[in-house]
């Protein structure tokens, strides 16, 4: 936008210098409304970093994804039948890696740990564990193991301490491993028996670990020792799907994301109390939040049974974050990753996209940008010479009536 100002003051210059005091006011004042409303109404601006792409992972409907956090280039997408697929180029070309289990078996959750040396899948069928980035796969809810035959939901990893990784589950709550998965326990305590565990979520600033679960939204200060229902300030019958602090993503200490299938709900004091936004979404279910590390400003990110969706100022208005995903496309989770986690990617119903695209392209809003630009300059350049033009032609002809005489 910049460049287009100091055109127009350019040009304003320029007919100053030519006495047309009232013709710039009436041609410059409506010129830079357009520029202004052209900017703003196109998908993440006409100035912006282009759109979402599809990627080569179609077809299939990948639920979750995950990032090697030792090469994020890396991507980690699984389907609804339990199939894994790797990306080692960031998004750009998708293979089938193997399984360590009989399909279908959905995939619930896929994470790394933190040094990037385990990949964790929790499935209908059980937790998995791999140590060759999903070449080959180990089943480890085991009873030696300390964990009980259930289906898998959710896998955290405490940031602060690497070794320790819980897991939720179906039916039997939560359990933890100190000793970087090799023996397990459960931490439950607090929980509604039976309640299935959605979420899992951890935040590094309070030391806190979030848990989504069938019976609303509960905290634990103590590692998981003890839990505590933080439903009650949320609206009756409000299903909760998924939780986030915004301090898992370097956003503001205190403040918590809630995703539900009545939109989304924001705490500023750690769950105690919870309101929506300026611009509530209470007409989508929320299934993703991502907080973008990357960016001071630490935008959310959420996916949405209706599209995916960007808050700049805490989930209190919200854009698309750009164009390219078909209208009502579903979006299940979001990972950054590739080069520099320079890649937005998006799982929806049966297709992985990514964000900026790749391909070198522009959105065609983008295109209609710059080509009504172009026409706009041509006119004004019309309209601000055409009294020059007008004079030579007067001497053009005085000319030749003098030298005909």
């Amino acid at each position: 936008m910049k460049v287009q100002i100091q055109m127009l003051q350019a040009l304003y210059r320029d007919m100053k210098a030519h006495r047309q005091p009232i013709m710039h006011v009436y041609v410059l004042l409506p010129a830079l409304l357009l520029i202004l409303l052209l900017s703003a109404c196109t998908d993440g601006g006409a100035l912006g970093g282009g759109a979402w792409q599809l990627s080569n992972l179609q077809k299939h409907a990948v639920r979750v994804l995950a990032v090697n956090p030792a090469k994020p280039a890396s991507i980690y997408a699984a389907d609804e039948q339990g199939t894994l697929f790797v990306s080692t180029d960031g998004g750009q070309q998708w293979t089938e890696r193997g399984q360590g289990w009989s399909k279908p078996n959905p995939v619930l959750a896929l994470a790394f740990d933190i040094p990037g040396e385990k990949l964790y899948a929790a499935t209908e069928k059980g937790l998995f564990v791999s140590t060759d980035e999903g070449q080959k796969w180990t089943l480890i809810s085991t009873q030696q193991m300390g964990l009980p035959a259930d289906r898998y939901t959710s896998i955290l990893f405490d940031d602060r301490r690497s070794h320790r990784v819980y897991v939720g589950t179906a039916g039997h709550g939560i359990f933890v491993s100190a000793d970087k998965g090799t023996s397990w326990k459960a931490v439950s305590q607090g929980l509604p028996t039976n309640a299935a565990i959605k979420y899992l979520a951890y935040d590094p600033s309070a030391r806190q670990i979030w848990a989504t679960t069938t019976a609303g939204v509960f905290r634990s200060d103590d590692q998981g020792g003890l839990w505590r229902s933080f439903q009650h300030n949320l609206p009756a019958n409000t299903a909760v799907n998924v939780v986030l602090p915004a301090a898992a993503g370097g956003g503001q200490e205190r403040l918590v994301y809630a995703g539900t299938d009545k939109g989304l709900y924001i705490s500023q004091d750690q769950g105690e109390t919870w309101k929506t936004g300026k611009i509530p979404l209470t007409g989508a279910r929320v299934l993703a939040l991502l907080v973008d590390f990357r960016n001071d400003k630490t935008p959310l990110y959420i996916g949405t049974n209706k599209g995916a969706f960007r808050s700049n100022d805490g989930g209190q208005s919200w854009n698309l974050i750009a164009g390219g995903l078909p209208k009502g496309t579903i979006v299940y989770a979001f990972a950054l990753g590739a080069e520099n986690y320079s890649q937005l990617f998006a799982a929806t119903a049966n297709d992985v996209y990514l964000f900026p695209g790749m391909n070198g392209g522009w959105p065609f809003s983008r295109i209609l940008f710059w080509v009504l630009i172009l026409v706009l300059f041509v006119a004004l350049y019309w309209v601000l010479t055409r009294s020059r033009r007008r004079r030579g032609a007067v001497r053009l002809a005085e000319t030749k009536e003098k030298a005909e005489e």
